[in-house]
């Protein structure tokens, strides 16, 4: 608690000092924040739901290596690497489920869904540097974007505010063999525009067996075809190829942290088995609105991708080929302007459609050898949905909203014997109901509450986690989430407080574990209790002025708190009712602050600590407390037709040894993946525009 302590002090002291009474006066108020996560733009404050922004301008200032470091300022969402290129992406806990990847997390790249049918998302196919939003929706706010119990991330992708003719490049390098590169240019021509930028990224890695490289190309174009119409084309195309260098027990892990797994007697190293990823995708989306009149708006989306994807493992070799298909259109019906009762309803179904086949090999020093299975698969998912929200006098906010959601998995055997049909695995037709309220108290305040059903059947990756495995008697999570909380934002913007306290009865849990070979298997687990406060501070103590040695200071403060725990959960005669919920830490706290000085200067810092977390159910194995420091400062010079910018950071300041991706409950205590010391990047950026 002393963490807490020093952090209301320094808030205190903070808050105090900028009431510059005359600066105070003379401010101007900012434009609130508007989501667009319930169709229309709405004001952040006015919100139902527990939405947290990360803008540009806040992605900017973290290192453009990844995302991780961003991401996890916001409160309740963790994001964990545990090797360059390899990602995994919770709220509230939904890491349970992932000993890799991203699941129970539905992820939408601008109107187009990223999340497959079989549940899981190529996050890592995305160029950190060239993303300019997120919204995350957290807990299961999101009914209206089908089947998940952790939540909802929409990602928007960089689009310059310029007429004509844009450019602009990044160079940026650092420790382990770190370098990145981004090209992007931009065209508009009365209402049409588009916007294409190429990256690649490349690093050694701190450890061993844990290269990395990328090569990433995106186009956006948009086209304003009527008054009342425009037509949107996405386009992406991602060539990801990292090595995994596995698990380290305790021992393995103090004695040298950038080995990779070792061998055994019974299994070869991961660098003897040349274990690593490599996956190829083309994603292209299409999607068109149509303004009928000034009441009723219809929009459709189709999104579909090919993907090839090959994983040699220390016991085996896997080889996917997965097409996708997503269709989502809806129709939005909103009352009039001038109407002191505004009110919209939206109807809309999204479908979507998986074809997979599945081939799982030896792997002979990282080569293919004798098949051991293979399977093919269709999963299909659709879902209805309808949101009907009404705001009284700009105070009140009302919302209700439902989605029917279908999941169900088709496959059949090719080898070692072919089956002569498909075995159905359906989950039956299943409701998520969600009541929420909003209401501003003063201006300023507002206060909000929520009830929500969550429901997640599971991922494709978890009814086939292995070479011969099928687990058809796996079953969906499900449980009630409640939520009350408060926003707070200032006349000038000068402070911005966002709290909430929820509770989350999950049942059915579905948790990760693994065999005595290191191959993971899921299990339901019963249930849990989830407990949680999650709280985020901004607080301007100076606003943009030209004179002085400190022109612009802000920060941003964190703090989330997570009881949960285990409740009727047995496997065999062991009993884990009562424990913590595995892989999630109990508290943490970030803060950074971003200062801007005379002549383009800036300097940027963050601050964060993760207490300890558990390793496995039963609790016995627990990481250690983690402090982060990481700092970032630079020169930004505006002129008229370019701008240049050059800055330099230091990740991990302090020199901490820890691991940003533990892999829970893993055999033989294989629970480290280390991360890199203390490491240094440097960069240059240029923009011209005609």
């Amino acid at each position: 608690m002393k963490y807490l302590y020093i952090l209301f002090n320094l808030l205190f002291f903070l808050t105090a000092s900028a009431q510059d009474s005359d600066a105070v006066n003379q401010m101007v108020p900012l434009p609130e924040i508007n989501i667009k996560a319930y169709f229309i733009d709405t004001p952040l404050l006015q919100a139902t739901g527990s939405v947290s922004v990360l803008d540009s301008a806040q992605l900017q200032r973290h290192a453009q290596q990844s995302l991780v470091s961003a991401v996890n300022t916001i409160s309740g969402v963790r994001m964990e690497e545990r090797s360059p290129g390899s990602y995994r992406f919770s709220i509230r806990g939904s890491l349970l489920r992932s000993p890799f990847g991203v699941r129970n997390v539905k992820i939408y790249l601008d109107d187009f869904c990223l999340t497959d049918a079989g549940g899981n998302t190529y996050i890592n196919l995305l160029d950190a540097a060239s993303i300019s939003r997120l919204e995350i929706l957290k807990g299961p706010e999101g009914s209206i974007y089908g089947a998940n119990t952790g939540g909802v991330v929409l990602i928007r992708p960089i689009i310059q505010p310029h007429d004509s003719l844009y450019f602009n490049s990044m160079t940026e390098a650092g420790s382990y063999g770190y370098f990145k590169q981004k090209l992007q240019f931009q065209k508009i021509i009365k209402n049409y525009s588009v916007n294409i930028t190429a990256s690649y990224q490349r690093a050694n890695g701190y450890r061993k067996n844990s290269k990395s490289d990328q090569w990433t190309v995106q186009a956006y174009q948009q086209w304003q075809y009527t008054k009342k119409a425009s037509l949107k084309v996405y386009a992406l195309f991602s060539k990801l190829r990292y090595q995994t260098p596995g698990g380290l027990n305790k021992a393995e892990f103090d004695a040298d942290p950038s080995a990779a797994r070792p061998a055994t007697p019974t299994l070869p190293s991961a660098e003897t088995q040349q274990a690593g990823i490599f996956n190829t995708t083309v994603f292209v989306g299409v999607s068109n609105e149509v303004n009928i009149s000034e009441r009723w708006q219809h929009v459709i989306a189709i999104a579909g991708s090919h993907t090839e994807f090959k994983n040699p493992f220390i016991t085996n070799y896997e080889q996917r080929s997965e097409d996708n298909i997503d269709i989502r259109t809806y129709f939005l019906w909103k009352s009039k302007k001038q109407k002191q009762v505004q009110w919209n309803w939206v109807n809309g179904i999204e479908l979507q459609q998986n074809f997979s086949r599945i081939q799982v090999y030896g792997n002979n020093k990282g080569m293919r050898d004798t098949m051991q299975s293979s399977y093919r698969f269709h999963v299909g998912q659709y879902f209805y949905f309808s949101r009907f929200s009404m705001n009284i006098n700009k105070r009140i906010t009302i919302e209700g909203s439902m989605s029917f959601n279908y999941n169900g998995y088709n496959y059949k055997s090719i080898f070692p014997a072919e089956d002569e049909k498909y075995t159905k695995i359906k989950f039956r037709l299943q409701m998520m109901p969600r009541i929420a309220m909003s209401v501003k108290m003063i201006e300023g305040i507002a206060w909000r509450a929520s009830v929500s059903r969550g429901y997640s059947p599971p991922t494709l990756a978890e009814i086939h986690p292995s070479a011969s495995l099928i687990i058809q008697d796996l079953q969906p999570e499900q449980g009630w989430n409640y939520e009350t909380g408060f926003r707070f934002r200032e006349r000038h913007d000068r402070v911005r407080l966002d709290a909430v306290i929820f509770y989350y009865r999950l049942q059915n849990a579905i948790v990760a574990r693994s065999d005595s070979a290191g191959n993971s298997y899921f299990v339901n687990a019963g249930g849990t209790h989830q407990l949680g406060i999650e709280t985020q501070l901004f607080l301007w103590a100076i606003k943009p002025k030209e004179k002085g040695f400190v022109r612009n200071l802000q920060f941003n403060i964190s703090y989330t708190f997570n009881h949960f725990l285990f409740r009727n959960y047995s496997i065999g005669d062991k009993d884990y009712s009562g424990n913590h919920l595995t892989g999630v830490p109990p508290n943490i706290v970030v803060v950074n602050a971003n200062m801007e000085m005379p002549l383009g200067f800036y300097f940027f810092t963050e601050y964060s600590f993760t207490s300890h977390l558990p390793l496995n159910d039963a609790n016995n194995a627990w990481t250690k407390y983690c402090h982060l420091l990481q700092f970032k400062t630079g020169w930004q010079k505006q002129f008229k037709k370019f701008n240049v910018e050059l800055y330099a950071g230091i990740n991990n300041a302090l020199n901490q040894k820890y691991s940003l991706g533990n892999d829970i409950n893993a055999a033989a205590n294989r629970y480290y993946n280390a991360a890199a010391p203390i490491n240094f990047y440097g960069g240059v950026k240029f923009g011209w525009v005609r």
